[in-house]
């Protein structure tokens, strides 16, 4: 006893090998417990399903595999962060080169000026 329901469980691969055989769109509907024994290609269906999720297992455990000594990583990198001068160190020894710099142009300014007052003209 049908209700009128079509059921279509094809994966993408699955439907576009339906599609090229066929030459047409329709995926024909699995027939419901009237007695029919047909599944529709139900069993070739579930083995691409249980491939592709086999697939997939395989694919996450790589992905598992290279992500596994991220937290350790991490945890290094925030150790080397941690050890990075501050912004309030940097601005004290870069104000303390600059005044140094002025301090030696200022320096080599007045020995030049000195120097052209005793050089005769």
């Amino acid at each position: 006893m049908s209700n009128g329901v079509k059921l279509y469980l094809v994966s993408t691969t699955s439907r576009n090998q339906l599609d090229a055989s066929k030459g047409s769109d329709q995926v024909p509907p699995l027939q419901f417990g009237n007695g029919g024994g047909k599944s529709g290609g139900m069993e070739a269906r579930v083995a691409k399903l249980e491939s592709d999720v086999a697939h997939l297992v395989k694919q996450v455990d790589r992905i598992d595999a290279r992500t596994e000594s991220m937290p350790k990583d991490l945890a290094v990198l925030a150790e080397k962060v941690g050890a990075l001068p501050t912004k309030d160190y940097l601005d004290e020894k870069f104000g303390k080169l600059l005044t140094r710099i002025g301090l030696v142009v200022a320096l080599i300014s007045g020995i030049v000026g000195i120097a052209f007052r005793f050089i005769p003209s």
